[in-house]
């Protein structure tokens, strides 16, 4: 226990959250419901987040101090001796033609699953019970990519507007699709470069204003400057006056939410500076000199823009997409970009960085239980294995884990490229733990192993409502374990190919 006797537990019920002291399991399910207003004929009992297996008392007591716990409610068993009586109220059907909002709710917190967007549950279930309902899922989690999100790269010739685009898109120069490096802008359009995997997602090399196809007076109308979810103001020297006018112009548009300055090419001016301040005998480390380096140019940017105009500003090279600030840009577009595009800009932003590494992460996690409904529900599902399940989503949700992580073919090339080598040699020096299936049987074989698991560790109660509803809850909860499973397995590998790159970068540069 901790001091005075007391530990401490974090317990979340609703949208109700305290952390509670207590000395004994009983005192500490007395303050629950006393906290949380719980009824004394109801039972309370206490599950870990995300899994929705009831803890035993011991456990709870085993736990140490601030763990955050889900409090589980259910009515009181009767002790009547009438066999008739299972004890199973939640099957009375009046009980859910009573329920209220507040019901509604509950029900919404305490389910294995989350749903985004649970009106359209809601409705699809009163209208159409489970029919039909892998078409709503698969909605639900593909809807993102009807989400367009243009970004606009903009300013002048020669800045360095196509090495951040390709940097972006994890393309180099000689990919399809990759914007072309070097070249004389003569262009009179704004140029869309789409993502290579999400349509949806596209880049746009906008030329800079002042030019003969695009005057200052027209400039705003003639990049159609609503089209755009952000803008970056890519320059390699002092900012072009140019450059000001057009921040002016977009911040009084957009906000500053939606404006970033991007000084670009910085690993040239780093290592200048660097090779100034060793040979007039200095002593400040990189570090110091790059953040030296950032005041500098933000300084410059806001004499001219005004002292109360909030700069955004990102120093990073296209070139080294894992030094600077490119990680910092990222994230700070994901947490500018509305809620309904976030999504989108997660699974297109390519990267190693630990915060976006995080975010993808969250995001694959959090798709887990829909995409084992959606297996279940499939009409494609069959009983090869012991459950109800469609192969082909499972296997596709390993893919995009794989894409998502750097750990496919595309990925390996552009972190290869990082480090001036070939593929095979990360696929030499790390090895990697997760591997597309070599069979649809071996990976049956697999899932009926963990399903068989499940089932026999289920109690009794769980067993006969599993029998008396439509859902196999150990069937959609075998297929998300397994999918976490494997998500673990690409974050090892993640985090290896990361240590690697790293290990082999700082081995050049000695």
């Amino acid at each position: 226990m901790a001091e005075g006797g007391y530990k401490h537990m974090k317990v979340k019920h609703g949208q109700q959250k305290f952390v509670l002291p207590y000395r004994s399991y009983d005192e500490f399910v007395d303050k629950c419901k006393t906290k949380f207003g719980i009824e004394q004929n109801k039972d309370v009992f206490f599950m870990l987040p995300g899994d929705d297996a009831e803890l035993d008392p011991d456990c709870v007591n085993d736990l140490s101090n601030n763990q955050t716990l889900q409090i589980s409610i259910r009515a009181k068993e009767s002790k009547s001796n009438d066999q008739s009586n299972t004890g199973l109220d939640c099957y009375d059907e009046s009980i859910y033609k009573t329920a209220s909002d507040e019901d509604e709710e509950e029900f919404k917190e305490h389910m294995w699953f989350k749903w985004g967007d649970w009106s359209a549950l809601k409705n699809h279930l009163q209208q159409y019970g489970t029919k039909n309902i892998a078409e709503l899922l698969e909605d639900s989690l593909e809807g993102w990519k009807r989400e367009p999100v243009h970004i606009a790269i903009t300013g002048q010739s020669g800045k360095g507007k196509s090495s951040l685009i390709n940097a972006f898109l994890g393309l180099t120069e000689v990919d399809d699709g990759a914007a072309q490096v070097g070249e004389k802008e003569t262009t009179a359009e704004c140029k869309q470069y789409n993502h290579p995997r999400y349509e949806n997602i596209a880049l746009w090399d906008i030329p800079g204003c002042g030019t003969q196809n695009f005057p200052k007076q027209s400039y705003m109308k003639s990049i159609n400057a609503d089209r755009y979810d952000f803008f970056l103001l890519v320059s390699s020297e002092r900012v072009h006056q140019l450059d000001i006018w057009l921040a002016q112009k977009i911040l009084k548009r957009k906000g500053s939410g939606k404006c970033y300055f991007v000084r670009s090419k910085v690993d040239i001016d780093m290592d200048n500076r660097s090779k100034r301040h060793r040979l007039k005998g200095g002593t400040w480390t990189n570090t110091e000199l790059f953040q030296k380096f950032r005041v500098e140019v933000k300084t410059d940017i806001q004499k001219a823009l005004g002292e109360d105009c909030l700069i955004q500003l990102f120093l990073l090279s296209s070139h080294f997409p894992n030094k600077y600030d490119f990680g910092e840009l990222q994230l700070r577009l994901l947490e500018d970009a509305l809620t309904s595009k976030r999504c989108s800009l997660v699974f297109g932003m390519n990267g190693i960085t630990e915060k976006l590494l995080e975010y993808k992460v969250k995001t694959l996690r959090s798709r887990q239980s829909h995409i084992a409904l959606l297996s279940f529900f499939s009409r494609n599902a069959n009983r090869e294995q012991l459950f109800r399940c469609d192969i082909d989503y499972i296997k596709s949700e390993i893919m995009l884990y794989q894409e998502q992580l750097s750990l496919d073919q595309r990925g390996l090339a552009f972190m290869a490229s990082l480090i001036g080598e070939r593929p095979e040699v990360i696929r030499k020096n790390v090895e990697f733990k997760t591997v597309i299936p070599a069979s649809t049987d071996s990976l049956i074989q697999t899932l009926n192993v963990l399903y068989h698991k499940r089932h026999e560790s289920r109690p009794f109660l769980m067993k006969l409502k599993q029998f008396c509803t439509d859902i196999d809850i150990t069937a959609v909860a075998t297929i998300e374990t397994f999918l976490n499973e494997q998500l673990q397995n690409a974050i090892k590998d993640s985090e290896s190919l990361v240590k690697f790159i790293k290990t082999r970068k700082e081995n050049q540069a000695v």
